[in-house]
């Protein structure tokens, strides 16, 4: 039976279909619009409005670029377009219409923000602005303007998050907050044990087994 949702709004039955078969979101209950689209947008056949299907190929095996499955265009019938691109967008050469290859770089080697692939810019910085000997550019020196060198240590040997090559704090404890010998702030191990051997509640490690 049908009901009202609201008075002067479209009447559903007990199932939440209108009069025409369709419920509230305009599916039936096949799962398609009045269109005959479903709720991705392809219809019975699996096609989309544009006619293509779910891997983006029309009827007749071409996806949008004129290519089909197996990379062939379909007025060169090569595997390159008449702008001389394959279905990835690069062309003989192995560059794509911006001028960069599959791996980013230009015919010079240098990518789009101008490093190469050591990872040097035109003038021989990185990308934190240092040499390969390790000096900045702008300070002239072994350490930045933050006073970071290139391997991210400052002149006391910590970096930016205070730890040093070892990853020990200047107090002496990692970042899961345990020093050398294993123990925290606390005095605990990772097992919840002290130096003593005993855990908070007072049981000797090992000394008797858990049941």
């Amino acid at each position: 039976m049908d009901f009202d949702d609201d008075v002067g709004k479209k009447k559903f039955d007990e199932k939440g279909y209108d009069e025409n078969g369709f419920n509230r979101d305009g599916f039936n209950q096949y799962g398609y619009d009045g269109a005959g689209y479903d709720k991705n947008g392809f219809n019975r056949d699996g096609y989309d409005r544009a006619g293509f299907d779910y891997n983006g190929f029309n009827k007749d095996g071409f996806n949008k670029d004129g290519f089909n499955r197996d990379g062939f265009h379909l007025i060169t019938e090569t595997l390159y377009d008449p702008s001389g691109y394959d279905e990835n967008g690069f062309n003989r050469d192995g560059f794509n219409k911006s001028g960069f290859d599959k791996f980013g770089f230009n015919r010079d080697g240098y990518d789009l923000d101008g490093f190469d692939k050591s990872g040097y810019d035109r003038d021989g910085y990185d990308r934190a602005g240092f040499d390969v000997k390790g000096i900045h550019g702008i300070t002239h020196d072994a350490f930045d303007k933050f006073g970071f060198n290139r391997d991210g240590f400052n002149r006391d040997g910590f970096d930016k998050d205070g730890y040093n090559r070892d990853g020990y704090d200047q107090d002496g404890y990692n970042r899961d907050g345990y020093n050398q010998d294993g123990y925290n702030k606390g005095g605990w191990d990772v097992e919840g044990y002290n130096r003593a051997g005993y855990n908070i509640v007072g049981k000797k490690k090992d000394e008797y087994p858990d049941y």
